[in-house]
């Protein structure tokens, strides 16, 4: 349920009525129009998937067009390899020779027009974001994605995790200097199981596509979709969309609630997501986090965020402190320029 209220341009606060309450100047509201859930319980109970036929994109048409025009035959489910060799290093120049192998040659005039760029937020995942890349970048091989680059942004700030700040701060520096008509977020600890799951924003809509809604966290587990107002794992967009949207929230330390975030300006912006109907993925395990407690009062008032928490104040809050170019990827180290550790 969306509970929407409009607001006289006399109206100095807006009192809202739930297991937390606000108060809020009504200069933050968009156009008038204020999205929260009525109670935060609810969340999980919205719809971010376009209705009817546009909510599931069966890519038989672009597979089939990739078959007769370029020759290129993607089959379907994948075998994953979570034991790269021990040379697959991605900081060194040894990682040269993965580049010649996994070299694209069959190129695809489908694809001619994109650019894509892969933004992974990054802190102490090594061994998940070597076996994401070792079966990642021989995928985008197969499937002919030739103009693509993979940018790794590393949190190098101590303390609390921040995923929607380094994907902001990333996409900030990369429509400055590699300039991508499709980015893709991708966590590192997701491994694709579908080669037919492509690699690119392509659709007939150009719709926001949830590549990763089907995943499992065990090598012979089921898949499961977590719920239905879940954006995140790995979403590809067109950069005009994600700068509509002010990208991700710079809010939410720790785990839990930026994605959801994410959900709520989808909706207030009326830009609805498509799913694939090959997105499968491997979750691979890694270390516990700590949970962001403050999620649920961040995500009462997100929208009322919106426009003045994202994109248009990461230069404020973070800056990339260095730039490394690698054979496989470019690895970018984030650092926190404001005080974080008094909002926390």
């Amino acid at each position: 349920m969306i509970y929407t209220n409009h607001t006289s341009n006399y109206q100095n606060t807006l009192h809202l009525s739930d297991t937390i309450s606000y108060e809020k100047s009504s200069n933050l509201l968009i156009q008038q129009k204020i999205l929260v859930p009525v109670h935060i319980s609810r969340l999980y109970d919205y719809q971010v998937v376009c209705t009817g036929k546009d909510g599931i994109i069966n890519r038989n048409d672009l597979i089939s067009q990739l078959s007769k025009t370029c020759q290129i035959k993607v089959n379907g489910t994948l075998n994953m390899n979570l034991n790269p060799p021990d040379d697959f290093q991605i900081r060194s120049s040894s990682s040269l020779k993965y580049v010649k192998l996994w070299q694209v040659t069959n190129v695809c005039t489908l694809f001619q027009n994109e650019t894509i760029a892969i933004i992974i937020p990054y802190r102490d995942r090594e061994k998940n974001l070597q076996n994401l890349l070792y079966n990642l970048i021989p995928l985008l091989q197969r499937q002919s994605i030739l103009n693509y680059k993979i940018f790794i942004s590393e949190q190098q700030t101590l303390g609390a995790f921040n995923k929607g700040r380094l994907n902001n701060i990333a996409f900030h520096y990369i429509m400055k200097t590699y300039k991508p008509t499709c980015v893709i977020f991708h966590d590192a600890d997701l491994i694709p199981e579908n080669e037919q799951n492509l690699y690119t924003c392509l659709t007939s809509t150009d719709h926001p596509i949830h590549m990763s809604a089907n995943v499992r966290s065990h090598i012979n587990g089921s898949y499961t979709t977590i719920y239905s107002f879940l954006v995140g794992g790995v979403l590809a967009i067109r950069p005009k969309r994600f700068s509509v949207l002010n990208g991700y929230s710079n809010n939410y330390f720790n785990w839990g609630g930026e994605d959801d975030d994410m959900g709520l300006r989808l909706l207030s912006k009326d830009i609805c997501i498509q799913r694939p109907t090959s997105g499968y993925y491997y979750a691979a395990t890694h270390s516990g986090q700590t949970r962001n407690e403050k999620r649920f009062k961040l995500l009462f008032d997100a929208v009322l965020r919106q426009d003045i928490d994202g994109l248009s104040n990461i230069d404020k809050l973070a800056v990339v402190a260095n730039v490394y170019e690698y054979p496989l990827v470019t690895w970018m180290t984030i650092k926190w320029i404001d005080n974080y550790l008094s909002v926390l």
